[in-house]
């Protein structure tokens, strides 16, 4: 009996589980394959194939020759005792390129025993092979559905890992973007603060020069009214065009300049008299703080703050209870060699501006903490700094804060002390007040 296999679909190295066709025992069969590797054709052209069958009984038989290759094609006609056992026949087709790379490709085929013989074939037996060739057509078909439903399984595997990389890559891209997001709340947090603390700055100012033009403005109807009661004077004692031409430039130098004009000597007057009101002013401020300090020295200061110890002056520590140049960023603190309880009156602690990588000698502020505010536990400081700086042209100022954590021992930084500006100070020194 001849038999001519349709073309079977081979995976190469890749084991095909299931037999690719049945046959009777002692038939010549022509066997055609169709090799693939990942779905993808082989072409095998120009190489040496070789076939190795274990039959059921065991037997290995190699075939070398008798094959027909177009491209990923193979046509073989099989050795007659290849198949003459009954059973399962497992193959292996090894594939030899020209760099004598081997390709492996392992497949079995069923041998059933043949039911045509020389004996006579009843009409039960034609009715049985009937039977045999379509449930085998039915099987053909329902392999033919199950490779068709597997190459769909693993198209939708392939879509569904793309779908999760992309759901990933997307994932990745929002956790980038809401740290970005509050990153940049951190920052317009802090220029807001910086804005609040600017305008309160300005604000302060703005009534500072108000209250300086009131001043002014106040100086100003004092040196008038001087002026006036000068020409009054003049009055009673000069007479014509003398009178008449120096109460005009009084009356000129009054309402062009505060200073009444340095060559007249009428000015120089009103500018004396000035000058002895403010030195009267200062003699009784000398002597009322001469009074003052009378007093303190018989101040008992230890009785003051409950200890029977005195603290007189000359007990203040001149030199620095700490140097050195500090942020005083979260996790930085100074110890003073002093409690604020051990000390007269409190700590002063002096910035001054940090600029190229070191401290410098100059923009330098001093803040005061006085040693009652501070008792009865730990507070939270906010000291605000003036940043004056000249560009060649103008003038600016801006306003640098460092958050402090105070205590009876110690003052402990804050995380924002070296950011957003505020590293533009540096803590130098801690004195006793």
């Amino acid at each position: 009996m001849i038999n001519i296999i349709e073309s079977k679909e081979i995976k190469v190295n890749e084991s095909n589980v299931l037999p690719i066709t049945e046959v009777k025992s002692g038939s010549d069969v022509t066997l055609n394959l169709e090799l693939y590797k990942d779905n993808m054709p082989v072409d095998v052209s120009n190489q040496t194939l070789s076939l190795a069958a274990i039959r059921e009984d065991g037997i290995i038989i190699e075939q070398t020759n008798g094959f027909t290759i177009d491209k990923n094609k193979i046509s073989v006609k099989l050795k007659n005792n290849i198949l003459q056992i009954n059973g399962i026949v497992l193959f292996e087709l090894i594939i030899f390129d020209n760099q004598g790379t081997t390709i492996t490709s392992n497949f079995k085929m069923k041998v059933n025993k043949a039911i045509l013989t020389t004996e006579a074939i009843s009409a039960n037996d034609i009715e049985t092979i009937a039977l045999i060739k379509k449930a085998e057509k039915l099987r053909e078909q329902n392999e033919i559905k199950r490779e068709e439903a597997e190459q769909q399984r693993r198209l939708s595997e392939s879509n569904r890992e793309e779908a999760e990389n992309k759901r990933k890559q997307n994932e990745n891209e929002r956790i980038s973007n809401e740290n970005n997001r509050q990153k940049n709340e951190e920052k317009r947090i802090g220029n807001e603060e910086t804005r609040v603390i600017s305008e309160n700055n300005r604000n302060t100012k703005e009534e500072a020069r108000e209250e300086n033009e009131k001043r002014r403005v106040s100086e100003f109807s004092v040196i008038k009214n001087d002026a006036d009661k000068l020409i009054e004077e003049m009055k009673k004692t000069l007479v014509g065009d003398k009178l008449n031409n120096l109460e005009k430039e009084i009356i000129n130098a009054r309402n062009s300049s505060p200073k009444l004009g340095d060559r007249l000597n009428a000015i120089d007057v009103v500018n004396n008299l000035q000058n002895e009101r403010l030195n009267n002013i200062e003699a009784v401020n000398n002597a009322q703080q001469q009074e003052i300090n009378k007093k303190l020295e018989t101040v008992n200061w230890g009785q003051i703050q409950g200890k029977p110890e005195t603290f007189p002056s000359e007990q203040i520590q001149n030199t620095p209870l700490w140097e050195g140049a500090l942020y005083l960023f979260d996790g930085q603190s100074v110890r003073p060699q002093k409690t604020l309880q051990e000390c007269r009156t409190g700590w002063a602690l002096i910035f001054s501006k940090y600029e190229g990588g070191s401290p410098q000698d100059f923009g330098f502020n001093v803040h005061v903490l006085p040693k009652n505010a501070f008792k009865y536990g730990e507070k939270g400081v906010s000291v605000l700094m003036s940043n004056d700086f000249y560009d060649g042209i103008n003038n600016f100022n801006d306003i640098r804060t460092k958050y402090l954590y105070v205590n009876n021992s110690e003052v402990r930084g804050h995380e924002r002390n070296d950011k957003y500006g505020n590293e533009d100070f540096v803590l130098r020194y801690v004195y006793e007040f």
